[in-house]
């Protein structure tokens, strides 16, 4: 996990350098987005580390792909693994800096300030279902 945050800060701060429309407030946002995915990552990963658990139906999701199925759920299973885990959401953080990236600065603080609150609602289902 350290490796992870590493990695991510070392590929935002290099990529800053770069695009002079980046904004410090931009940065702010992203590693406020990086933040809650690792916690999303970490929560999501003491499923495998608790073989009675199922989650509580009526969690309160703002995105889900169908009726009770958050999409991270419908992507990974029911019972994912650690490694799975951490995969999906590191290719899920460095996804969102290059979208960022990309995107203009008036849209970007849009994107990231929703994906960051989406993000967020999932780590508060993760704790509702104990896995915090």
């Amino acid at each position: 996990m350290n490796r992870l945050v590493t990695i991510t800060m070392a590929l935002l701060l290099s990529g800053c350098a770069v695009n002079g429309h980046w904004s410090s407030r931009d940065t702010a946002l992203e590693i406020s987005y990086q933040i809650v995915n690792a916690l999303d990552a970490a929560s999501t990963a003491r499923i495998e580390d608790t073989p009675d658990w199922t989650p509580v139906d009526g969690t309160n999701y703002i995105w889900r792909l169908e009726e009770g199925v958050p999409l991270t759920r419908a992507i990974l299973g029911p019972r994912p693994s650690k490694s799975e885990t951490y995969l999906y959401f590191a290719t899920l953080g460095v996804s969102h800096w290059l979208i960022a990236r990309s995107l203009p600065p008036k849209w970007r603080a849009w994107f990231q300030g929703g994906t960051t609150l989406l993000s967020a609602d999932a780590v508060i289902g993760n704790c509702d279902n104990g896995l915090c």
